[in-house]
């Protein structure tokens, strides 16, 4: 993507004069880049994957719904002509303010500080405090059980294309039978969950959360699914052998100094969050790669390893 043909495109969208643009993260998913006038500093979200737009009008609407409730997010800048979003070369641009403020340091042997992850838990607790209040008009069709009853539809070519995946299939079918029976008991407790609750979309003054950042995979769900996804993220980085007992623990103590929770429920949405977010990422490879002369591909994410992980420990 050409930096100036964005930076001309922005301006005429926004009717704002940019002094400089740069890359700040380049993903699998998105590249996002920072643009720097005379009255302050925005970031830009440019999306690669192929998205709904109303999923992503869904995800702006609930930023600016929560910036109303008092929560810290980005403020949404609405282009010129009163719109959400902007389409350039038919990728989808998000602007929003710039947040001066620090990331999280963490990784394999980068442990967060304690005191941050305890806050980071409190954040989450009253962020799902917030949107048990909120009922869009339009929700996304996004299901959290729906990569993994995406396996079972095409199961004959997944079996095929990987190598050990009847254990994979094994572990998604167990999932989703002890899913449907948590289902029945929490249908009434849907909202609208952040999904994807890591330190990478987490931004902090000393050790206070001043903003949460990409709410481009929210949808409805339970609360507990979102702990739990945190939950792992936070305390088993990509590469690490083992997980951060006191960073689970403190991140956990800072969520239910606000928000209620069944412990004993959360093995069981561990498992549900690991195993639905490595079926993404084996359907997309899958998607991607497939040849009918194609078979025996390994197996091989972290958030599988992560999954075999927990599955042995708690």
């Amino acid at each position: 993507m050409n930096i100036q043909n964005l930076k001309d495109f922005l301006e005429s969208k926004y009717c704002k004069s940019f002094n400089s643009i740069e890359v700040i993260q380049d993903g699998w998913d998105n590249c996002v880049y920072k643009l720097n006038t005379n009255q302050g500093s925005f970031s830009a979200r440019v999306s690669k994957r192929d998205k709904n737009t109303s999923e992503i009008e869904f995800e702006l609407r609930l930023c600016n719904f929560l910036e109303k409730e008092g929560f810290p997010v980005p403020s949404v800048q609405i282009t010129d002509s009163g719109e959400y979003y902007s389409l350039f070369d038919n990728n989808p641009i998000v602007l929003q303010r710039w947040v001066d403020s620090d990331s999280i340091q963490i990784g394999k042997g980068i442990k967060p500080k304690l005191d941050v992850c305890f806050n980071a838990g409190v954040k989450l607790a009253e962020l799902h405090n917030i949107t048990s209040t909120y009922s869009p008009e339009n929700m996304p069709n996004r299901k959290i059980e729906g990569e993994l009853l995406r396996i079972l539809e095409i199961q004959s070519n997944f079996l095929k294309f990987y190598d050990g995946a009847i254990f994979f299939m094994d572990d998604v079918k167990s999932v989703l039978s002890r899913y449907q029976g948590y289902k029945e008991n929490l249908d009434n407790k849907k909202q609208i969950i952040h999904n994807d609750y890591r330190a990478q979309n987490i931004l902090v003054s000393g050790d206070n959360v001043v903003a949460v950042l990409d709410f481009d995979w929210s949808c409805e769900g339970y609360a507990i699914k979102d702990l739990a996804h945190a939950l792992v993220e936070w305390s088993l980085p990509d590469g690490a052998d083992q997980h951060w007992d006191d960073v689970w623990h403190n991140f956990l103590d800072g969520y239910k100094s606000v928000h209620s929770i069944d412990e004993n429920d959360i093995k069981a949405w561990v498992l549900f969050s690991t195993l639905a977010d490595s079926s993404t990422y084996f359907m997309d490879k899958l998607e991607s790669e497939y040849s009918p002369d194609i078979s025996g591909v390994k197996m091989r994410s972290y958030m599988y390893k992560k999954f075999k992980y927990f599955k042995e420990i708690l």
